[in-house]
């Protein structure tokens, strides 16, 4: 057993755990994957596939994984035992690092005001973390935050109005049965389904209304991406999916038959099967991806042997400083378009990024982790362990 806490979790439970921070971490790169075009590859144009694919499936993964991760600690007696200490905690764990991506990108990169706007509102919502809660046009822009670089500082604010919403119902969630938590898990499945279906569905109407109420902004369909990506409830589906499925696992002792691994695929496969839209295959695949990790890992022990603490210790907590700073980081270290070859241009790219990730990993330990503990501390909350998102 591994003690978290002073409870335990079966060494199964820990290795996959183990597996989805590494996972996790690939999420946060494969972000990263959109801004190669326009900041890293400079002058290099990449494929629309390789350019969209990867990034939503980040985004994703992230919020999908945030939520098992998340109810795990809460199960685990992992932090702060009152539902305001566990979203206080969370604030501060998105908060500081983006304001640190803020102030770099207005000290070196952006000016202020945003978008042509006088409104100081902005500034105000990212603070709050509140910037994606609803749609807003700051001058000639809707964007979350019409800044530059740091403009991925969006991804905070949507999982931290998913804490606010996990945190009303934690509690209960986590006195769910087995059973229940299955039955929580196919509703929000559902919920997902229906959600992208519906957008897809009145594509045109949400385009002409949003014209004549928020004027034509450029790039069109602003309003639509906000509704498919740029707000917490377009992540709800991922989100609550991830918490019921761990709160399945853990009810069920982390022991994945092969007949219950069987029947939870099944679910993404209805997913892809029934769906309009293309947005809901990410938590189709998901789904599977995180049920195969706990069932591999249940049966080989050989996996359980395998020592990632290195990695997910140091580096994947880091995940969520790649995403704010990752433009940044690109934009002062670009690829040479005039690169000798591909094979080149790849080892650019890998040594770039494996850089990135080693700074972020050191500034997240010399810098936000003793920021965040000291404001955690300051606030009266009990701090997690895990500083992963």
């Amino acid at each position: 057993m591994v003690s978290v806490s002073g409870k335990t979790q079966k060494p199964s439970a820990s290795a996959s755990i183990q597996i989805i921070y590494i996972f996790q971490l690939a999420a946060a790169l494969a972000i990263c994957v959109n801004h190669f075009g326009f900041a890293l590859l400079k002058g290099i144009e990449i494929p629309e596939f390789w350019a969209n694919e990867p990034t939503l499936w980040g985004i994703a993964f992230l919020a999908f994984s945030a939520g098992i991760l998340a109810q795990r600690d809460w199960n685990l007696g992992n932090g702060d035992r009152a539902a305001s200490g566990f979203a206080i905690t969370r604030f501060i764990r998105i908060a500081v690092p983006t304001y640190l991506a803020v102030a770099l990108d207005l000290a070196f990169f952006s000016e202020w005001p945003p978008g042509g706007t006088t409104s100081w509102w902005p500034l105000v919502s990212v603070m709050t973390l509140t910037q994606t809660w609803g749609y807003n046009v700051f001058g000639d822009s809707s964007l979350p935050l019409p800044l530059g670089p740091s403009n991925l500082i969006w991804v905070g604010s949507c999982l931290f109005g998913l804490t606010v919403i996990h945190a009303f119902c934690i509690r209960r969630i986590s006195s769910l049965s087995a059973k229940a938590a299955g039955a929580m898990a196919l509703v929000f499945i559902a919920v997902c389904v229906l959600y992208f279906s519906a957008i897809h569905t009145y594509e045109v109407p949400l385009y002409t209304w949003s014209n004549e109420n928020y004027g034509e902004l450029l790039p069109p369909y602003q309003f639509q991406n906000w509704l498919l990506l740029y707000n917490p409830i377009a992540e709800v589906g991922h989100y609550f999916t991830g918490v019921a499925l761990y709160q399945w696992y853990s009810r069920r002792g982390f022991t994945s038959g092969a007949w219950a691994f069987t029947l939870v695929a099944l679910v993404p496969i209805a997913i892809l099967v029934i769906s309009p839209s293309t947005f809901p295959k990410y938590l189709a695949m998901n789904i599977i991806m995180v049920s195969l990790i706990f069932f591999l890992v249940s049966k080989f022990i050989w996996l359980r042997s395998i020592d990632l603490s290195l990695v997910t210790r140091y580096v994947s907590p880091a995940s969520y400083e790649i995403i704010c700073l990752h433009i940044m980081f690109y934009d002062v270290f670009p690829v040479a378009a005039t690169a000798d070859g591909f094979s080149s241009i790849l080892t650019q790219v890998i040594a770039v990024n494996a850089g990135m990730v080693i700074l972020l990993a050191l500034v997240l330990r010399i810098l936000i982790r003793p920021l965040c503990r000291l404001l955690q501390r300051a606030s009266g909350v009990v701090a997690s362990d895990d500083f992963h998102l």
